[in-house]
């Protein structure tokens, strides 16, 4: 069977870490529910490991990949119903700065999972 090399490919980041606001903010996201149906708050720890494989594969676009930025310019990437803001600090090493609880009012969903957003932030 044939996978594209993104699947097979070893992870870009290997080093993911939370800044204590962003995982203080991830458990009451989780507590929230804002990772339903997939996360609920006993899943801490799982929405945790969730998010570093989302990461560890570098989400940014092609041309940042690579590159190490700054915490002036967050990266940014959706997560169920949560965005994501994270900064490459070293080569191999990604640390998730924020996140916030996206505002889905206007937002199309199959199995409770949004196809598309108005873009804001509640």
């Amino acid at each position: 069977m044939s996978v594209p090399t993104w699947v097979s490919q070893d992870d870009a980041l290997s080093i993911v870490s939370f800044t204590p606001e962003a995982e203080s903010e991830l458990e009451r996201l989780v507590q929230r529910k804002k990772l339903a149906p997939w996360y609920t708050f006993k899943d801490l720890d799982h929405a945790k490991e969730a998010i570093r494989e989302i990461l560890a594969q570098d989400p940014r676009a092609a041309k940042k990949r690579g590159k190490v930025g700054g915490l002036s310019d967050p990266y940014k990437v959706t997560f169920g119903k949560i965005q994501l803001e994270f900064v490459v600090v070293e080569e191999n090493k990604v640390e998730v700065v924020g996140m916030s609880e996206m505002n889905l009012d206007d937002a199309t969903f199959v199995d409770g999972v949004p196809l598309s957003q108005d873009g804001t932030m509640s």
